[in-house]
């Protein structure tokens, strides 16, 4: 009996590469966003692109940090397949407190990714949303960046132990 070599999975959000930043002011932690090495009319917050992932729908989920020793920041935007911003999170505080934490992928899914970010906080799953929802309240330390919009992008904290 011969056997039928298993298909390999497809991935439907997969890392990718063709964003990058370029730092216009050292004094502020905003970048301009370049999309294959050409400029964009976007600005973002952060000044680290610590990872990308292509959805297969063409959107594009970018994950930066503000490279702060003190009052570490995560800022992760969903852009459309036109490389506009169209929804954006962010994780930390800007209060002093002695900074979030470091970021850690944890897993990732078709439309999902899961991560460590906030010290002494749960693991958290940022999810893609095919159609976008009203949302206002996020987890502690999480805030849309527009919060009197729908949102494509949802963040929920994970039970301890469950990633």
């Amino acid at each position: 009996m011969y056997s039928v070599p298993e298909r390999a999975r497809i991935e439907r959000m997969r890392p990718c590469t063709q964003y990058s930043l370029r730092i216009e002011d050292q004094a502020h932690p905003q970048a301009r966003l370049l999309r294959e090495g050409a400029d964009t009319e976007w600005r973002v917050d952060g000044v680290l692109l610590e990872a990308q992932f292509e959805h297969e729908d063409g959107s594009v989920l970018l994950l930066l940090t503000e490279d702060s020793p003190y009052d570490e920041l995560l800022h992760v935007y969903l852009l459309d397949g036109r490389g506009a911003p169209v929804d954006a999170l962010e994780a930390g505080s800007r209060s002093g407190l002695g900074g979030a934490g470091i970021l850690e992928l944890r897993r990732r899914g078709d439309d999902w990714l899961e991560l460590g970010f906030l010290k002494g906080s749960p693991d958290c799953r940022i999810q893609l949303l095919v159609q976008p929802q009203i949302r206002v309240l996020a987890p502690q330390g999480w805030r849309y960046k527009k919060l009197l919009s729908k949102h494509r992008l949802r963040v929920v904290e994970l039970e301890q132990g469950a990633a």
